[in-house]
């Protein structure tokens, strides 16, 4: 067979015989086993490292892509929680605000009633105060009477009397 490739070329140049640079027949066989050596070490170790690099590469894109997925999910949750938050500050505040108002209404109609009924004592003070005054003045009265009375019969030496 190797004399058969070298009938067909027969314009390939042999370098002369010993020369370190020879071609001969073991050249082409050395060629030949370089190339089985290929094809043994391409299916024996290269493509199983290049499938092992590509499920790595698969995987490692797979974990990114689902820590990806968990982060806009994280972020949608983060976000529905904070719009809860919101909504439920709103009606607290509401909340407050009717309690607030509930209160300012109470404080208002306490003082109103505690107005009232101070009104109502003072309105009495003042009539037993005119009852005073007038019991008083009665009573006055007839005791300035009765002084000028005594005053006038001590000073007079008799009675004067009405």
């Amino acid at each position: 067979m190797i004399s058969a490739i070298f009938s067909a070329f027969p314009s390939v140049v042999f370098a002369a015989e010993g020369s370190l640079l020879s071609v001969d027949k073991s050249f082409f066989v050395t060629v030949i086993v370089f190339l089985v050596l290929l094809l043994a070490l391409n299916f024996l170790v290269f493509n199983p490292i290049l499938a092992v690099l590509d499920k790595r590469e698969k995987l490692t894109t797979g974990s990114v892509q689902g820590a990806q997925s968990l982060l806009q999910d994280i972020d949608r949750r983060m976000a529905e929680y904070e719009a809860q938050l919101r909504a439920g500050r709103v009606d607290a505040y509401k909340i407050v605000e009717t309690r607030r108002t509930e209160a300012l209404q109470a404080r208002a109609d306490l003082i109103q009633a505690v107005k009232d009924e101070t009104g109502t004592h003072v309105a009495q003070a003042k009539k037993e105060l005119s009852a005073q005054v007038a019991a008083a003045k009665t009573d006055l009265s007839v005791e300035a009477e009765r002084m000028a009375s005594a005053i006038s019969t001590a000073i007079l030496g008799r009675q004067v009397g009405n």
